[in-house]
């Protein structure tokens, strides 16, 4: 049963007075009962522990997919590397080049994984479920999601600061 109580500073007067009436009943403002019910739904079937693995599964897995992906470009343009260095490239500039490719990388994975969520939203809308995207959550999202592409970068990195500009002459 859900009160509105037109004068805001009786709303606790009136849950006292529902929690003396009728002591079956809990009365709650709305804040706290918002609380409440998402440590509950959190904390009572195991979905809090679920949600937790899943993300930390999905960091990760993230973290090795875009790390194996960098490396495997870096890999496959060692040569192209290789000559840049040759003409003179610092080992800054091409630490830029691999950052700025991450960057990348982070970008359109976070575009193509949002799409995904906005439709997740809508679906699970459809079933009752209402899922919220606040512009913080979305900001930390992105965020997490570039921390995750420019570290794992850093395998590509290690390994363009061993080449030796003349092995592209081999």
């Amino acid at each position: 049963v859900i009160v509105t109580v037109k004068d805001e500073s009786k709303i606790d007067h009136v849950i006292e007075q529902i929690n003396a009436v009728a002591p079956d009943l809990r009365a709650w403002r709305s804040e706290k009962l918002n609380n409440a019910t998402v440590i509950n739904v959190m904390t009572a079937n195991n979905m809090g522990m679920s949600f937790g693995t899943l993300v930390i599964f999905a960091i990760v897995s993230g973290f090795f997919i875009i790390g194996l992906t960098m490396y495997s470009a870096t890999y496959d343009r060692i040569k192209d590397y290789g000559t840049l260095k040759a003409i003179g490239a610092t080992s800054h500039y091409i630490t830029l080049l691999v950052m700025t490719q991450s960057f990348i990388y982070a970008v359109l994975g976070f575009a193509v994984s949002l799409i995904l969520l906005i439709v997740t939203k809508f679906g699970m809308a459809k079933a009752g479920l209402i899922i919220s995207l606040s512009p913080q959550f979305l900001a930390f999202l992105f965020f997490v999601t570039l921390i995750i592409a420019v570290a794992s970068s850093m395998f590509s990195i290690q390994k363009l600061k061993k080449v030796e500009p003349s092995s592209v002459f081999r």
